[in-house]
């Protein structure tokens, strides 16, 4: 019997079902290696041309954050705001039974006339606005969180117009004591004459003025007359005029003494030290980390400076200062 044999020769056949295999492989590997590619071509344009973020990002970082922080949720910041105010109306209670006591050395030597004795004025607190006694951090957290970051004048007669500033821990407690004694209140405040109504509106809803009339009394805006500027001895002056000043309270050092306009860190500081005993018996101080006369020190009271030009002067007071000789180098 014959047998066929089968040809060992490969055919077409034979050949590309060997190679086929392989081929398509290579296609596949080499379509994943330019997908890849690709993929990495997109994610590099990307990095070097980013998706435009919101409009207005918030920042990563600004000066006033920690600040603003603090005064918004620490604990410690609450506790010193009651603190002091619970401390100032303990005051205002002892002051009462003691007719020839005043916050304004001024009217501590007037006071000390036999004849003031016959016609005793009627007493009276002083207390500032702003960080004082409403509660303007919210307006922080916009500037923050808004761009460029930093104060604007518009910005802030805008915040004052909206009549949402809230009350510092403590000071409704306080005020809601002074008018139970017969305590006259006023409210002596930098906000311009411009944002008077909108601010005695705004002191209205949070119950630290009147519903009537007589409120139009308990608040000196700078501004209200002429000589009525920044500077707030004038006022403290007419108010002394008409009552026996037995209480300041504020948060910032005009609040209670003239400073020399330009004074700088260390002159303030010598202005503060001047009065002694006044602080804590009845000159209160409330903490404001966030703005102030000292942060106007800074910077040389220079207005319109821009943010870099800011920050720049500010962290050049961080260099330590020249150490105090001792010894016989003291005398060098």
């Amino acid at each position: 019997m014959q047998v066929a044999m089968k040809s060992t020769s490969p055919g077409p056949g034979d050949f590309f079902a060997g190679v086929a295999p392989v081929c398509f492989c290579s296609i596949l590997l080499l379509a994943l290696a330019m997908a890849g590619c690709e993929a990495k071509a997109r994610n590099s344009q990307a990095v070097s041309n980013p998706t435009p973020a919101a409009a207005n990002p918030v920042p990563k970082s600004h000066e006033d954050l920690d600040a603003t922080l603090w005064m918004r949720t620490s604990a410690e910041y609450h506790v010193l705001a009651v603190d002091t105010y619970q401390r100032a109306l303990a005051a205002v209670r002892s002051s009462v039974k003691a007719p020839a006591w005043s916050a304004l050395p001024n009217q501590v030597v007037a006071l000390q006339n036999p004849i003031a004795s016959e016609d005793p004025k009627l007493p009276a607190v002083i207390l500032d606005v702003d960080e004082t006694v409403l509660d303007n951090s919210q307006f922080q957290v916009e500037c923050i969180t808004s761009s460029p970051f930093q104060f604007s004048s518009g910005g802030w007669t805008e915040w004052c117009n909206r009549e949402v500033a809230t009350p510092v821990p403590g000071v409704i407690d306080f005020v809601k004591g002074c008018r139970k004694m017969g305590v006259a209140i006023r409210y002596v405040t930098n906000r311009g004459n411009e944002v008077r109504q909108v601010t005695l509106n705004n002191l209205r809803k949070q119950g630290l003025v009147p519903d009537d009339e007589s409120a139009e009394a308990e608040l000196l805006c700078k501004g209200d007359q002429p000589d009525w500027g920044s500077d707030k001895t004038s006022r403290r002056d007419f108010i002394a005029a008409q009552f026996r000043v037995v209480v300041l309270i504020g948060d910032d050092l005009n609040d209670f003494v003239r400073t020399e306009d330009g004074a700088t860190p260390a002159q303030r500081l010598a202005v503060a030290a001047g009065p002694g005993t006044m602080w804590g018996t009845s000159w209160f101080l409330l903490p404001n980390a966030n703005y102030g006369g000292w942060e106007k020190s800074l910077v040389e009271y220079r207005s319109g400076l821009e943010r870099e030009a800011c920050l720049e002067m500010k962290l050049q007071r961080l260099q330590p200062a020249e150490p105090a000789r001792t010894g016989p180098e003291a005398n060098r």
